[in-house]
């Protein structure tokens, strides 16, 4: 077996001292927030922050957030932060009924595969 080079956007998963510690990343990270509310200033964006906060406990910096309307700002938000070589892209909103929840939609085309995975384990977390 020979060593692969760890590239700086995997998480570092060495042996830690503290089992209880959260795994370092390394890179930059962009939160996109989906909500047509928060984006006009009906409501406050409360969830954008603390994703932020989660990522840089975690070691990421910078993290930037951005908060769009729901439908194609989606995609674009999400195609720009790729164009800017952002690392990790994490979205949160717009996965509801009515017709302009579209980030699934909106992030299939942008994404070079699915991981079903990750997602049914963060449906069971929560």
């Amino acid at each position: 077996m020979r060593d692969v080079p760890a590239r700086r956007t995997d998480a570092d998963c060495t042996v830690r001292e503290d089992p209880e510690a959260p795994p370092v990343l390394y890179g930059t990270a962009r939160v996109v927030i989906a909500s047509t509310r928060a984006a006009d200033g009906t409501y406050e964006d409360r969830t954008g922050p603390l994703l932020v906060q989660w990522l840089c406990g975690r070691g990421l910096a910078p993290v930037e957030r951005v908060v769009v309307s729901d439908g194609p700002e989606v995609g674009r938000a999400i195609a720009d932060a790729i164009a800017a070589g952002t690392d990790i892209v994490l979205t949160s909103g717009g996965t509801g009924i009515s017709p302009t929840d579209t980030t699934p939609e909106q992030t299939l085309p942008l994404i070079e595969r699915e991981m079903p995975g990750i997602l049914e384990a963060v449906r069971r977390l929560g």
